[in-house]
């Protein structure tokens, strides 16, 4: 059976009262469907049943060193972003569909990995970029 995951930025909270934009799309997109969301921290404000959220250990690591992070050479932010990926690219079954929320570095990086697993990547901008 094939999942759908949709990562949040390590900053975005699943949560309706302290979550922001993204976190409102994917609640109000996802209510219905049965994908999973990934974040660095949620609470139970959206009613998601648990089963239906994954917080990513570390990922809120990131939030303070984001700006540079993404500007490590190549190899370094790679290895950064698979060990902060780790946990998650085990529950990874081949035909998932994962969808990176606003961070093109983080889907570049797994881009690198998720080929193994039979994994298909999207990117999604929320913004201009």
């Amino acid at each position: 059976m094939t999942t759908i995951y949709h990562l949040l930025d390590e900053a975005e909270t699943f949560s309706e009262r302290n979550g922001g934009a993204i976190s409102r799309w994917a609640a109000n997109v996802l209510r219905d469907g049965s994908e999973v969301v990934i974040c660095p921290s949620f609470d139970s404000s959206w009613s998601f049943p648990i089963s239906r959220i994954y917080r990513l250990p570390r990922w809120s690591f990131t939030d303070p060193i984001h700006p540079i992070l993404y500007r490590l050479p190549w190899p370094m932010q790679k290895l950064s972003y698979l060990h902060i990926f780790r946990p998650f690219l085990q529950r990874l079954s081949r035909g998932d569909i994962l969808y990176v929320h606003n961070r093109p570095e983080c889907a570049s990086t797994l881009a690198t990995v998720v080929g193994q697993y039979g994994v298909r990547i999207v990117l999604h901008m929320h913004n201009s970029h």
